[in-house]
């Protein structure tokens, strides 16, 4: 069935239960063709937002907590997570972020900006992973293997 209010297709229902807006072919179980805009209640906490048909190109989710974020085909996978409340903790390739931002994996920029984070390491083979950075008012420590530290002391004076 189609309805076609002003001879434009607006909503189609097929057998199969799939529901089409702007289209007489939904191939989905609700296929929107054009803009979509999805309100909900606050206190859901449950809107999912799919792009693509079979690809599943973009997803947006708040459901648990915060709103999760992810891209391509592999559909549980979360890209981006937003955390609620006062935090404001983002996390890239991580749905747990403890800091403003965390990213799981390598970061390309064309400048870093670092600061004081973290305790300095206690000693050369103190816990810590490849590619850890901390600075203290002394030195700056760089974790160059799994738990194998080097620092290197910062001047002074110019």
């Amino acid at each position: 069935m189609t309805m076609r209010p002003g001879n434009t297709v607006s909503t189609t229902f097929l057998a199969n239960g799939n529901v089409g807006i702007g289209t007489t072919s939904p191939q989905e179980k609700l296929d929107v063709k054009g803009a979509l805009r999805v309100d909900s209640e606050l206190s859901s906490n449950n809107i999912v937002i799919n792009g693509g048909h079979s690809g599943n190109l973009a997803t947006i989710t708040s459901r648990g907590n915060g709103i999760s974020i992810a891209t391509g085909t592999d559909f549980g996978a979360t890209h981006i997570k937003l955390l609620p409340g006062g935090s404001g903790n983002v996390g890239i390739g991580t749905t747990t972020p403890s800091q403003k931002l965390e990213v799981d994996g390598q970061v390309l920029s064309d400048g870093y900006r670092l600061a004081a984070m973290q305790t300095a390491p206690a000693a050369r083979n103190s816990t810590g992973t490849l590619g850890e950075i901390v600075i203290d008012g002394n030195h700056m420590y760089v974790c160059y293997a799994t738990n194998s530290w080097s620092r290197v002391a910062l001047a002074t004076s110019w």
